[in-house]
C-alpha cells in the first residue's frame, strides 16, 4: 500500500547538504571556541598553520546559537520530509546522535591540543595554578577525578583523597629521566604507595613543561577509609578536596631538588 503522498514529500539533494553543512559550521564554532580557551588559560592565542584567527565577541551567544541551529536545522528537516508517525521518533534519535558525537568530538580534540601545549611548554605554572586550578589562601581546589576519586593501586581498588600538593621548581631542564611507562615530559603521574601513621598513602609524581621551566608536582593521597569519610556519590568528595594543603617550592635549584627528593621519597625513581 503507497503511503499519502500529501504526507510524503520528496527531499532533494540541496536540503541534506545545507542541513550538513549548517552542523559542520556550527561544530567548526564550538571546536574553535574550546581550543581558544584552553589556549587562553596557558597565556597563549589559538593559531592554524600560523594564523590566529579572529576573536569571537559575545561568546555566550555563539556557543548558544552553535547548539540550537542544528537541532532546529534538523527539527525542520525532519517535519518537512519525514511522514508524520515517524517524526519524533526520529528527531530524537538523531537529536541524541548529533549532540553525543558533537560533544565526544570536540572533547577529544581540546584533549589532543592541550597535550601539545604542555609539550611545547605554553604558559607557566602560575598560570596553570590560576586556571586549571584555583587558590584560596594556601589552599588549592582543582577538578574532582585529578584531587579524588576511584584508583587502583597494586591491584587494590578504593577511592583516594588527596591531601597535600607541592610544586618544585623551575628547573632550567628535565630534572627526571623517563620511565619507561611513564613519559613525565607529557605530565603523566608516577604512583608510589607508603604507609605512614597508620595510613595507607601514595604519593603521585608528575613533571610539567611550561615556559617558565620544569616543575615537579607531587600530591599525597590518602584512602577515605583511613579518614573515616563515608560518602554516597564521589561528588562528596569535593567538600573535603577544599581542605587539601598546597605548598610551593622555588628558589635555588640544587635546594629545590633537594626538598623534591624528601617531599616525593620512594617515588623519585630515575634522576639524572
Amino acid at each position: 500500500m503507497k503511503q499519502n503522498s500529501k504526507n510524503v514529500r520528496e527531499m532533494p539533494a540541496w536540503v541534506v547538504v545545507a542541513v550538513i553543512m549548517v552542523a559542520f559550521g556550527c561544530f567548526i564554532v564550538l571546536l574553535y571556541l574550546h581550543v581558544d580557551i584552553l589556549a587562553v588559560k596557558r597565556d597563549t592565542e589559538f593559531s592554524l598553520f600560523g594564523l590566529v584567527p579572529p576573536k569571537l565577541k559575545h561568546r555566550q551567544a555563539w556557543q548558544i546559537g552553535a547548539r540550537v541551529c542544528p537541532l532546529l536545522s534538523l527539527a525542520w528537516l525532519i517535519w518537512r520530509y519525514d511522514p508524520p508517525g515517524k517524526r519524533i521518533k526520529r528527531y530524537v534519535s538523531l537529536a541524541f546522535a548529533m549532540i553525543v558525537s558533537t560533544v565526544v568530538l570536540v572533547r577529544m580534540v581540546g584533549h589532543t591540543y592541550e597535550q601539545t601545549l604542555a609539550q611545547q611548554g605554553v604558559g607557566t605554572m602560575q598560570t596553570a595554578l590560576d586556571t586549571e586550578y584555583y587558590q584560596e589562601e594556601m589552599k588549592l581546589m582543582g577538578n574532582l577525578g585529578v584531587y579524588g576519586g576511584k584508583m587502583t593501586l597494586d591491584g587494590e581498588p578504593g577511592i583516594y583523597l588527596c591531601r597535600q600538593m607541592d610544586t618544585f621548581g623551575p628547573f632550567a631542564t628535565q630534572v627526571l629521566a623517563d620511565t619507561a611507562t611513564q613519559p613525565f615530559s607529557k605530565g603523566y603521574e608516577e604512583y608510589s604507595r607508603f604507609e605512614q601513621d597508620g595510613l595507607v598513602q601514595f604519593h603521585a609524581l608528575s613533571v610539567q613543561h611550561y615556559q617558565d621551566g620544569y616543575w615537579l608536582v607531587v600530591k599525597r593521597f590518602v584512602s577515605i577509609d583511613d579518614l573515616l569519610i563515608e560518602i554516597d556519590h564521589l561528588d562528596d568528595l569535593r567538600r573535603y578536596i577544599v581542605q587539601m594543603q598546597y605548598a610551593r617550592h622555588d628558589g635555588d635549584e640544587a635546594s629545590v631538588a633537594r626538598e623534591f627528593e624528601e617531599t616525593a621519597g620512594e617515588a623519585v625513581t630515575r634522576t639524572r
